[in-house]
């Protein structure tokens, strides 16, 4: 094993990608364990990783890596283990005393996917082609799924909502990066309806308004509409607490993942075949009810989403089942 001190891990974002890079920063922990691991993303994302047990130091950028650039210098790394890979990122390769390190993003074939819809792709979750980055280091995957970590304490407490909630709840998840990824209002009103459970609504304070047309629609049901009110640790929280998660393709996935929750998660201009579905320990099928209309031809459209759909109908997400998301939820 080689004499290694410190590695800088590199994510800028989003909320998904970081806390999927939570097996690589357990497994290097468990193989080198007294190496120091420090951690380069966006300030907005500092509070996935800050309350990470093996992490000792994080960068938080606002632009640009050269607002950190000195400092990394000084830190003499012997390896950058790269997992954004875009063209900030790779800037770090020029650092002459440490090893850079990166992955396969499979770029060609999801652009393929997107426009020929030609597979491809390699029947391979995100977090296993991570590892191929840290395979010279000899760390290999442990299969026991992601990791979250909270702050000692978050800005929910159980105890002040209704009292109907303190005896089980289910969450939904509002919002998303992009609109084509999010489940439409219609749809969620009447899951609710069918499921008849407790349900808290969790978004950002984009999604507030989204959450009170939906509990003006369903005025007799309990429905709580928690959109806007926490911050991240704290709505992550809320998942914690909880007996299941419906979401679409989010960050908020993997969050409630790595919580070991039940999560079903709706697929519209994405598809689970990209690699970014929810990972459990062993690879599970018990945690994870993955709905999606492959019928719909022009999915996908996008490896990311976009903010409307382009074709004008949505039909991949408009034509989902209601029914079909409240049996996987009572299932």
């Amino acid at each position: 094993m080689p004499d290694v001190k410190k590695i800088l891990i590199v994510r800028f974002s989003s909320i998904g990608d970081i806390v999927l890079t939570s097996p690589i920063i357990r497994c290097l922990h468990l193989h080198y364990p007294k190496t120091e691991l420090h951690f380069l993303t966006k300030k907005n994302y500092t509070p996935l990783i800050e309350n990470h047990p093996a992490i000792q130091r994080v960068y938080a950028i606002t632009h640009s890596i050269q607002e950190v650039w000195d400092d990394i210098l000084h830190e003499e790394y012997d390896y950058i283990i790269d997992l954004h890979k875009n063209r900030h990122s790779r800037k770090l390769s020029a650092i002459r005393h440490a090893q850079y390190l990166s992955f396969h993003k499979r770029n060609i074939e999801k652009w393929l996917l997107v426009n020929t819809k030609i597979n491809l792709l390699p029947n391979e979750h995100i977090v296993e082609r991570y590892f191929h980055a840290v395979s010279s280091l000899g760390v290999t995957y442990d299969q026991c799924g992601l990791d979250f970590y909270f702050p000692r304490q978050t800005n929910f407490h159980i105890h002040n909502l209704p009292k109907v909630f303190q005896n089980g709840y289910g969450v939904i998840v509002l919002g998303a990066q992009h609109f084509t990824k999010q489940i439409p209002s219609s749809i969620l009103s009447q899951v609710i309806r069918i499921v008849d459970f407790p349900v808290l609504l969790i978004g950002d304070e984009n999604d507030r308004e989204k959450g009170e047309e939906i509990c003006q629609h369903l005025p007799s049901l309990h429905i709580y509409n928690a959109a806007g009110l926490f911050d991240l640790p704290s709505s992550a929280d809320i998942i914690q607490q909880s007996q299941w998660v419906l979401t679409g393709d989010t960050g908020m996935m993997h969050i409630a993942a790595a919580l070991k929750k039940k999560v079903i998660s709706v697929w519209g201009s994405t598809v689970p075949q990209f690699g970014m579905k929810p990972i459990f320990p062993n690879n599970s099928a018990n945690f994870s009810f993955i709905i999606e209309n492959k019928d719909v031809h022009c999915r996908p459209c996008s490896k990311l989403g976009f903010p409307r759909c382009p074709n004008k109908h949505f039909y991949c997400m408009n034509t989902i089942s209601p029914q079909q998301i409240a049996d996987a939820i009572c299932k």
